[in-house]
């Protein structure tokens, strides 16, 4: 009997098994991806530090994160956090320098309408009185968002923007809000 449980543990357990589609979909299913641990991580530190300020997201896409985002912010109970979605929503722009070189990246890649985003948080449980969206290309934020933010602090800031000259103007962006 020993030896045949012994064999089932080694069948499950072999490379070929564990990682293959079906066992590898289930433990996604069943449990948090990385982002999802980060997220919650950050919301938990924010709290434990008491960080008054707001969240920041750039390169929003579909919204997957920013839903995740608000709620683990909420379950940390940062209840005054106000939550900035910042996407051209265009995908991504005319590439240049490293990111063409690379030929990773395609243009207009990630492109996901405004509305469809709005949508997606709506369908995410997400307060949108809560949720200030700017769509801009991230070199023209100064113009375009600075009213929409004024003097506030950012808390948290999710940058997931891919290419390098997004990037860099997200940081520069950034600078007046940390």
């Amino acid at each position: 009997m020993r030896r045949f449980f012994y064999s089932i543990y080694r069948f499950f357990n072999s490379p070929r098994i564990r990682y293959c589609l079906l066992v590898e979909g289930a433990r996604r299913f069943l449990a948090y991806d990385t982002r999802e641990v980060m997220m919650a991580k950050i919301m938990e530190w924010a709290r434990f530090r008491n960080l008054e300020g707001d969240y920041m997201e750039f390169g929003v896409f579909r919204g997957d994160s920013f839903i995740k985002a608000f709620h683990f912010a909420k379950f940390a109970e940062l209840f005054s956090m106000k939550f900035y979605a910042f996407d051209s929503f265009s995908g991504y722009p005319p590439l240049e320098g490293i990111d063409k070189e690379c030929g990773y990246f395609k243009e207009s890649d990630y492109s996901c309408d405004l509305e469809t985003f709005r949508t997606n948080l709506a369908r995410g449980n997400v307060n949108l009185n809560d949720v200030v969206i700017t769509s801009s290309v991230f070199g023209e934020l100064d113009r375009v968002a600075r009213h929409k933010i004024g003097s506030k602090v950012a808390s948290v800031v999710w940058i997931d923007c891919d290419i390098y000259k997004a990037t860099l103007e997200a940081l520069t962006f950034l600078v007046d809000y940390f």
